[in-house]
């Protein structure tokens, strides 16, 4: 196990040294979760950083009253670090959806790792931007596809 801990953490923190990863790879608690564990709450401060081992966990969004399931993610995807990043509260609500796996690694292990080494704030906001990108992109896509049903048919003239 340790060598794919260190593995999913070079993923994630590729420039990281290999004392680093070492040291962040003992820091990290496994923990073990069966399904429908809420590992976190959407509009909470928390102070954990997530990164799925094995399992699946489903991500929700509260809109309009309605809670949505807005993603998926499963084995080496990472969540929890906007809350730690910007000190906000959690942007979703993350619930396990089968019995998952995942290395947590809280506030203190975090703010030590962002001390000694400061590149990870780099690379963890070059992600979270990525992420955003991404979900930009969907939404835009989608309001798309919303705007051309609402289109009325087009009128025609017809002269012969």
């Amino acid at each position: 196990m340790a060598d794919k801990a260190v593995q999913m953490f070079k993923q994630i923190f590729p420039r990281l040294s290999p004392e680093a990863l070492d040291g962040l790879r003992r820091s990290a608690r496994l923990v073990e979760h069966p399904a429908q564990v809420t590992l976190c709450h959407e509009g909470e401060i928390e102070h954990s950083f997530y990164i799925i081992v094995e399992g699946r966990v489903d991500v929700y969004k509260l809109l309009e009253g309605q809670r949505l399931l807005i993603n998926q993610l499963t084995s080496g995807a990472h969540f929890g670090d906007i809350a730690l990043l910007l000190d906000l509260p959690r942007t979703a609500t993350i619930i396990t959806a089968e019995p998952t796996q995942v290395f947590e690694i809280d506030r203190g292990i975090f703010a030590h790792l962002l001390k000694t080494n400061p590149e990870i704030v780099v690379a963890l906001s070059q992600m979270v931007l990525k992420r955003f990108l991404t979900q930009e992109e969907k939404q835009l896509m989608e309001i798309a596809r919303l705007k051309k049903r609402d289109v009325p048919p087009a009128k025609v003239f017809m002269s012969y």
